[in-house]
């Protein structure tokens, strides 16, 4: 009896002490990486939303705190009336940094300050311009901006069978939303991180500067013809909603052995796309300028973190600051009346 006895302490100080060990690593977990997941958005405005309420940390890239509002977004609240809609990958999502140094947040801040205007956040991940520019009409019907719409690019020249794709409306979605059983696994905090660990693990985690790119023949008056199209049939969306479409082109920034920086702009083909959104009057915001002013000033990249490798990733609070100065400054002079 006496053995047995020993037996059941002990089993019970292991299930005890497995129960304290597992409530420590989810607190422990919930503070370094817990992010939103997807799930279904049926609006169509973007591929996927995420949990409303939603609160967790980003402390793996970056350091940042993401609070997910009632729609489903990144936005500390929700104004009645939006003046500006912000559509983008995950670098307008801002789980990189806390919820105030977001791009989408500092520009409301100061449209309302001095305008009383605002602007709302509906980037999401892994939904490049390709993914927000067919969503446009869907994001505008939900939300209904008043004035603006900001759709954010990192691409300064554009894959001519994805734009074909795009105008026979043949693209397809950017993620699927994640399964009921796997939604109630990324709830807990432990479980999120060893499951993202597991799929690093099985992963090639090829580098994107091991990624050789392809040397092909391009037909440039094919390019054109589809990035024509294309640009006409976002001006008639705007049009017809009533907004003025912006592009926000930021480039990533890259500093060679001499110490130069210099950023991956194909200028030829930038110069292709600025010309047609000045004949669609659609405006074009590039951060290229900004970029590479602040790294000769400051030696400032607006990308990378302390905790991973500068200049890669996602932007950094830097970026973010720099971009909602640079929407700030065109809204001001669109409102004013002043020259583009």
């Amino acid at each position: 009896m006496k053995r047995q006895a020993k037996i059941v302490k002990w089993f019970f100080k292991v299930v005890v002490a497995g129960i304290v060990a597992f409530f420590i690593l989810n607190i422990a977990t919930y503070f370094y990486y817990f992010v939103p997941y997807n799930i279904t958005c049926e609006s169509g405005s973007t591929d996927y939303k995420l949990p409303a309420g939603f609160c967790g940390y980003n402390m793996r890239e970056g350091f940042g705190r993401t609070q997910i509002d009632a729609n489903g977004y990144n936005n500390m609240s929700i104004p009645s009336e939006i003046n500006v809609l912000c559509m983008g990958s995950s670098h307008s999502l801002g789980y990189n940094v806390f919820p105030e140094e977001n791009y989408v947040a500092i520009l409301n801040e100061s449209l309302q300050s001095s305008l009383e205007m605002t602007a709302y956040n509906i980037g999401m991940y892994g939904h490049e311009w390709y993914y927000c520019m067919r969503n446009l009409e869907s994001a505008l019907e939900e939300f209904r901006p008043s004035q603006y719409v900001v759709i954010e690019s990192f691409y300064s020249k554009f894959d001519t069978d994805k734009l074909e794709k795009l105008n026979h409306d043949e693209y397809g979605k950017a993620g699927e939303v994640v399964s009921p059983v796997m939604g109630m696994l990324k709830k807990v905090p432990y479980f999120q991180i060893a499951m993202s660990q597991m799929k690093n693990m099985m992963s090639d985690n090829k580098s994107t500067k091991e990624v050789v790119e392809k040397v092909q023949t391009e037909d440039k008056k094919e390019y054109i013809k589809q990035l024509t199209s294309t640009m006409q049939k976002a001006k008639e969306v705007a049009e017809r909603y009533g907004v003025q479409l912006v592009f926000l082109y930021h480039p990533n920034v890259m500093v060679g052995k001499d110490g130069t920086a210099y950023t991956d702009t194909n200028d030829e083909y930038f110069e292709i796309w600025q010309r047609l959104c000045e004949e669609n009057e659609i405006c074009m915001v590039s951060m290229e300028e900004s970029f590479l002013s602040a790294y000769k000033q400051d030696y400032i990249l607006p990308r990378g973190f302390e905790n991973t490798e500068m200049g890669e990733g996602h932007l950094n609070r830097y970026g973010h600051q720099m971009i909602a100065e640079k929407l700030y400054q065109r809204i001001m002079t669109e409102e004013m009346g002043g020259e583009k």
